[in-house]
């Protein structure tokens, strides 16, 4: 028969074994949140470049042809042409307004990283109960 501290010793491999288990699998998972983060990163800054890239293009082509046309109707109704133009633009604000509010809920960042957490929690559950 073993005598208790040899028990204990194999106990105590054991449980330095799990132990090294459970800090390698935080590493992966932190180098796996890190990396994310780091793709999120970018992919946000391109997202921002290219939106103001259309929002600076779209700012001067909608001005000149606002101008255009007032111009053009000078004589006829200047006032009216403003007025719908600015119910034209005001409309086509909240329209965009809604898509990025959409685009925005359905966005889930670090998902990866959730989901392995989420595998994680269930075998540690398994494993302890």
């Amino acid at each position: 028969m073993e005598s208790i501290s040899e028990e204990a010793s194999r106990l105590g491999g054991s449980a330095r074994l799990v132990a090294r288990r459970m800090v390698a699998a935080g590493e992966n998972r932190l180098e796996l949140l890190l990396l994310e983060l780091a793709e999120e990163r970018e992919h946000f800054i391109r997202l921002l470049v290219l939106g103001l890239g259309i929002v600076a293009a779209g700012l001067l082509g909608m001005s000149a042809l606002t101008a255009a046309v007032v111009i053009a109707l000078w004589n006829h109704s200047p006032g009216l042409v403003l007025v719908v133009f600015a119910v034209l633009y005001g409309i086509s604000a909240v329209v965009f307004a809604l898509l990025l509010r959409r685009s925005m809920q359905q966005a889930e960042p670090l998902s990866a990283t959730f989901d392995q957490l989420r595998k994680d929690h269930r075998t540690v559950q398994k494993i302890f109960s």
